[in-house]
């Protein structure tokens, strides 16, 4: 059935065929449980669209560059490709539980002026999904940045991102509660432009060829933890201030930390179960000039300290 609203909605459910070329712009763009086809291929323009229980395996608004509300994408069980090249903004993202999803196009994307969240995005195997999240044009993102539970994921690229206002998330943390799965595969993480956060940064659950780069991130950040994953490395060298607390625990081949400029945790501090890290690594940050932690230290288990924290 087609139904068009009173104030510029179009709603679409059923399996009719539906032409609508020359629309340009609408108000809200609702898809659930549609399988006829669509033909919206001129929307520039949304308050807001929704893709929920389609029966298509590819989706794609060319030429849409804007919307100002929400864009959600869940709960769709053969979707494929999403395809959105020319979004530039939107109020906010929500990508969710599209089992069988394996290539998304973001790739104008310049701003989110609210939540970006994309997760559940892995068949039931767990080992078929999305591979690739890529966002070259992404400079700011109002609240959360969450890519959160995808466990197919290879890489993230979001080199240009530099301002988050609330938290990031990224593996098996953050929107995914308790369902979270690691991102195991991943082996490129790019937000080496990322300079500020709001609240939280967390990372956990991901493996990672080479240094995680973060060095333009600071001067303060709320939280900051990297937990339960493989990376060789991180660089935080233009972080000065943590104002609750900072982990780095149970990263397995974790080597090294460049945190030269690191000097007031308000909360605990915690570099701890780090099976390959020296613990010269640890007292080079804790020798910086004027540390100081407001809460508890714990260095404990690093490489080469036994059960013993690190001096």
């Amino acid at each position: 059935n087609l139904v068009f609203a009173p104030q510029g909605d179009l709603h679409l459910q059923g399996t009719q065929d539906v032409a609508a070329a020359g629309l340009r712009t609408i108000r809200q763009l609702q898809y659930q449980f549609t399988g006829g086809t669509v033909d919206v291929s001129a929307l520039e323009a949304a308050d807001s669209v929704t893709v929920g229980g389609v029966l298509w395996t590819s989706y794609s608004l060319p030429l849409l560059t804007t919307v100002t509300g929400a864009l959600s994408v869940g709960d769709n069980w053969i979707l494929e490709t999403l395809s959105l090249p020319n979004l530039v903004s939107a109020g906010s993202i929500a990508l969710a539980s599209n089992t069988a999803l394996t290539t998304l196009d973001l790739g104008s994307l310049v701003d989110v002026s609210q939540d970006l969240v994309i997760k559940f995005n892995y068949s039931a195997s767990l080992i078929d999904g999305l591979s690739s999240i890529a966002l070259p044009e992404l400079v700011s993102v109002g609240r959360d940045f969450a890519i959160s539970s995808n466990t197919a994921l290879v890489s993230i690229s979001a080199p240009a991102l530099a301002t988050v206002g609330n938290d990031v998330y990224i593996g098996a943390v953050g929107p995914c509660g308790f369902d979270c799965y690691g991102s195991y595969q991943l082996t490129t993480l790019n937000l080496s432009a990322l300079t500020t956060v709001g609240h939280t940064l967390e990372i956990a659950g991901i493996s990672l060829t080479g240094t995680l780069d973060l060095h333009l991130l600071g001067p303060s950040i709320h939280l900051f933890s990297l937990h339960d994953s493989d990376v060789q490395g991180v660089d935080i060298s233009s972080l000065q201030t943590v104002t609750s607390s900072f982990s780095i625990e149970y990263n397995t081949v974790l080597t090294s930390i460049l945190a030269d400029n690191l000097a007031t945790i308000g909360g605990d501090f915690l570099i701890d179960y780090n099976d390959m890290l020296p613990c010269s690594v640890v007292t080079a940050i804790t020798t910086n000039d004027g540390f100081s932690v407001g809460g508890d230290i714990y260095t404990t288990d690093n490489g080469g300290s036994g059960g013993s924290n690190c001096p």
